[in-house]
Formats: structure tokens, sequence, C-alpha cells
């Protein structure tokens, strides 16, 4: 059963608390040029993605597509959110590495329930791996 909690006050409140609350965030989904605003980021990274499926394809040998889609809506995500550009697409960086790892470490984390607990979790070189990924991470977000 789940309890009351800030979380999710927005999915669970009823009658008038929910009725505030979402004339409060309806109009971020319903704002008609608010993707117009970005489509010139998306048309050029997609242009960046597709040169990247072209060379693929020139080599014909079998490609897991994966890593590339991420890498293409790394760039996006980045800067449409942030107004960073990363480069997913085209280059290596420490904070594409860290974000790639430490997706496989929560992954990990996630089917491991001994690792569930943070002290546990803190005290095994995943634990140690993830807080270092995650200093990585954030010092980009700070920039």
């Amino acid at each position: 059963m789940i309890k009351d909690n800030s979380q999710y006050v927005f999915t669970f409140s009823s009658g008038k608390k929910w009725k505030t609350r979402r004339r409060i965030i309806t109009p971020s989904f319903h704002d008609s040029n608010l993707l117009a605003n970005y489509i010139d980021i998306f048309n050029e990274q997609l242009d960046i993605g597709l040169k990247c499926f072209q060379t693929l394809a020139d080599q014909q040998v079998e490609t897991d597509l994966y890593p590339l889609i991420s890498a293409w809506t790394l760039d996006v995500i980045c800067e449409t959110a942030m107004g960073k550009t990363v480069r997913a697409q085209t280059e290596e960086s420490e904070y594409i590495k860290a974000v790639v790892r430490i997706t496989e470490l929560i992954a990990l984390r996630t089917r491991s329930p001994w690792l569930w607990p943070r002290t546990i979790f803190k005290l095994t070189a995943q634990g140690r791996e993830h807080d270092r990924l995650l200093k990585i991470i954030h010092k980009f977000t700070r920039q």
C-alpha cells in the first residue's frame, strides 16, 4: 500500500488538491511552441546521427544500435535542457563514459538486493566507483 508521501502528490492526490496541482503543471504539457524552439537542435543532432549510421551501413557490419541512439539522445537532452554540447555521438569524454558506466552500476544494484542498503553499497568497489562517477557527472552539470 502506498503511504502518503510528498513524492506522490501529483499522482495520488484527490479532489480539490489534485485539481489545483493539475492546473499548475498542465500548461507545461500544452505549449505548442515548446518543441518548435528546439527543432534546429533536433535536426542538427539527427544529421550527425545519420552520418554515423551511414558510416556503419557502408561498412556492412552488424552493429548494436543502442549505443548510437543513446548517444543521440544524450546530445539532444544535454543541449536542449542544459544548453551544453557534449558531442556524445562523435567524441568520447569523461562525462559520457561516466554516464554509461553509472547506468550499468545502477542496473547491477537494481538486480542485487544485497546492494540496496546504501551503507552496504558504499563499502563495495561498485559503491565507491558509483560515488566517483557521480562526482564527475555533478562536476559537468555544475559547469
